[in-house]
């Protein structure tokens, strides 16, 4: 009879066996089989309004029958292979702030395709029930300027023509994060001018932290499934580049940063209102949002983002 156990060290879940110890090595922290507890704080601090995450202690939540937790530090629902398989999700990540020479040489690029991080692509994909097959990250070097983008944007676009070309029934959701949200719009836009008989109807755009810049609408909305545009007024980085004048600024109550008002992430942006979703919660406010930055990019990282705003309109557009 097979024992795993003195085979090889590594368990169902990949965990990590130390015979010393008798504990698990789960990545970010050890587990205690014994008595079913991490032997330290949670990194990924409990949410008031989700009471079973407040334990720091706890495995899955005290839910190990529906959930896993393959990294010590969130638990997700079980990967399953999903029944239908011409559902694919494009990842297009933003600026890249190192030099796109220094992260290419090396290669390695904090802030390019790996902005996104395994963690959040494969919490996105589950909760989608997509194909890991299915998913693509179209690497675009980043620059932050025009001519960039349209590169960027005729990238994107081989993808999309690709994935139709090989399954034209395929839905494609397209995920835009920052300035990459505006490349997929120059990619989506390329196809309209081009390419009439190309049907997008099952292609949805998500722009998540993208900046409004009116140079950057799309043609023909009517031409895709669905647009969303999730935003929080707390990001500086997508106000300043929102085109918008200083006389819609108001200072924060705190004193210290400006923020936009409460209506510039409705401006030239979207043909339906409904579907600029502002995020209220797990948004960095005053002193630990130096200069917008960190609610930019809890955008990009935040599963919680993810799970209280964006999956169920994107499940409800797409019917999945």
């Amino acid at each position: 009879m097979y024992n795993q156990r003195n085979e090889q060290p590594f368990t169902y879940t990949g965990y990590q066996k130390d015979d010393v110890t008798g504990t698990l090595f789960a990545q970010a922290r050890e587990y205690q089989p014994t008595v079913g507890r991490f032997v330290s704080e949670d990194l990924v601090k409990g949410y008031v309004l989700a009471t079973q995450t407040l334990n720091q202690y706890t495995y899955c939540w005290n839910d190990p029958m529906n959930l896993v937790d393959l990294d010590g530090l969130f638990p997700t629902e079980p990967r399953q292979e999903p029944e239908n398989d011409a559902r694919y999700v494009i990842f297009v990540h933003g600026t890249v702030i190192q030099p796109w020479r220094t992260w290419h040489s090396t290669g390695t690029n904090t802030y390019g395709p790996d902005q996104w991080g395994e963690a959040y692509i494969n919490h996105v994909i589950n909760s989608l029930n997509v194909s890991e097959n299915n998913v693509h990250i179209p690497n675009w070097r980043g620059r932050n300027n025009p001519r960039e983008r349209v590169r960027g944007g005729n990238i994107v676009e081989g993808y999309i023509r690709n994935i139709l070309s090989n399954n034209p029934n395929a839905e494609i959701l397209i995920i835009g994060y920052s300035h990459g949200g505006n490349v997929v719009k120059i990619a989506l836009n390329n196809i309209f001018s081009d390419d009439y008989e190309l049907d997008l109807s099952n292609v949805t755009m998500v722009g998540t932290a993208t900046p409004a810049l009116r140079e950057y609408q799309l043609n023909n909305v009517q031409g895709l499934n669905n647009q969303f545009n999730f935003y929080n007024i707390w990001d500086a980085t997508q106000a300043n580049y929102a085109g918008i004048g200083s006389s819609t600024r108001r200072q924060d109550p705190s004193g210290t940063l400006w923020r936009p008002s409460d209506q510039w992430g409705r401006a030239q942006y979207t043909a339906h209102p409904e579907n600029n979703i502002r995020v209220t919660r797990d948004v960095p406010r005053n002193s630990e949002n130096l200069f917008g930055a960190a609610a930019h990019t809890i955008m990009m990282t935040s599963q919680t983002i993810w799970d209280l705003y964006k999956v169920e309109p994107i499940r409800e557009s797409k019917g999945w």
